[in-house]
């Protein structure tokens, strides 16, 4: 049996578009962040990933059942499109899993004419509050420190593929932060140029 991979819900007219992938990880930060930027610029949903590297079994909402996805929106904005990547989860643990499922979202980006992206995610410190971007100008995150996870496997995967990358980085600790997404979220805007 086939898995069907990507669904095409309509094809967005999209010029030279960037990629900010917000998927659950740490505390959640960069899920809470690609969901702000939704909602800010009004993206719609064009297209779902599915994929065995995500969880087996099924989502119910309103006794209404289906499987785990990744989501894809897109949003015109001044500039540049922007496509924004959420998902209902991460994948599993396994670095094949990792690797293959990151793979298939560049593979879906970069036909849909990406050439940069921008993942996000959370960085458990003892020093809550401070961002980070990884892969570009700005604060670096502590020296000898590893971006782990989809958000570290996407940006070291588009930098093989040649396209550019960087991972915004908010500190947050192991106790609840509700603030830490919406100040990854204000990062992100900062590197669209959007605010």
């Amino acid at each position: 049996m086939t898995i069907e991979t990507a669904r095409m819900l309509y094809a967005p007219d999209l010029h030279e578009p960037v990629a900010v992938v917000g998927l659950p990880g740490v505390r959640d930060v960069g899920a809470a962040a690609a969901r702000l930027l939704i909602e800010r610029l009004g993206a719609e949903r064009f297209a779902e990933m599915y994929s065995p590297a995500l969880s087996a079994g099924v989502i119910v909402e309103d006794g209404v059942a289906r499987l785990p996805r990744i989501e894809f929106y897109a949003a015109k904005t001044p500039g540049r499109d922007v496509v924004v990547v959420v998902g209902d989860e991460l994948p599993s643990t396994q670095p094949r899993d990792q690797y293959e499922l990151c793979g298939e979202i560049l593979d879906f980006l970069e036909g849909m004419g990406c050439s940069e992206i921008i993942t996000v995610d959370g960085w458990i410190t003892e020093r809550p509050g401070r961002v980070y971007v990884a892969g570009s100008a700005g604060e670096k995150p502590p020296t000898n420190q590893r971006v782990l996870g989809a958000a570290g496997v996407l940006l070291g995967l588009a930098r093989i593929r040649g396209m550019r990358g960087r991972c915004v980085l908010v500190s947050t600790s192991l106790i609840g932060d509700r603030d830490a997404g919406r100040r990854a979220y204000r990062a992100v805007v900062r590197q669209l140029g959007l605010g």
